[in-house]
């Protein structure tokens, strides 16, 4: 990406997040599942916008502004804990992923689901007991392996669209 003023970084960034954040509150209204936690992942399409079109220091910015605000508006302090592990994890093998230049977007996406999974796996085992986590593990798996696709999906075609 060619060089931008600080203003327009920063009005991406807060464009980006008031995105994230309005695909998360509508996931929130339509919930997939009514087991906690299984979300399709809509803010990941912002996320994984950011990573391709923009750079991944504005996407750690972007995934930690997301995951605060969203537990401030939507959460309690638990919640950001679940996000910011999955988060962190997710963010962090997604660029690893997209630096190999080998990997579809589809692919990173789904490395993302799984990754956000295991983190907030992690979380439930320190907080809750570690069979309550194993016992989760398959449905969040499989839910995270479809959400991925799509989500994927969904990011590929914007960022196909974007790049034109």
């Amino acid at each position: 990406m060619k060089q931008r003023s600080a203003a327009y970084r920063a009005a991406m960034l807060g464009l980006l997040t008031a995105l994230a954040l309005i695909l998360g509150y509508v996931e929130r209204l339509f919930p997939i599942s009514a087991i906690p936690g299984i979300k399709i992942g809509l803010g990941n399409t912002v996320l994984l916008y950011s990573l391709y079109l923009i750079d991944t220091k504005r996407s750690w910015m972007l995934m930690g502004l997301k995951v605060v605000l969203t537990g401030l508006l939507f959460g309690t302090g638990i919640s950001m804990a679940y996000s910011l592990a999955g988060g962190t994890l997710s963010l962090a093998l997604m660029s690893l992923a997209k630096k190999t230049e080998k990997l579809s977007v589809h692919a990173v996406s789904v490395i993302g689901a799984l990754t956000h999974n295991i983190g907030q796996l992690l979380v439930a085992a320190a907080l809750v007991t570690p069979r309550a986590a194993v016992y989760y593990a398959p449905m969040l798996i499989l839910t995270g392996i479809a959400c991925g696709v799509l989500t994927g999906t969904v990011a590929k075609l914007i960022i196909k669209y974007v790049r034109h």
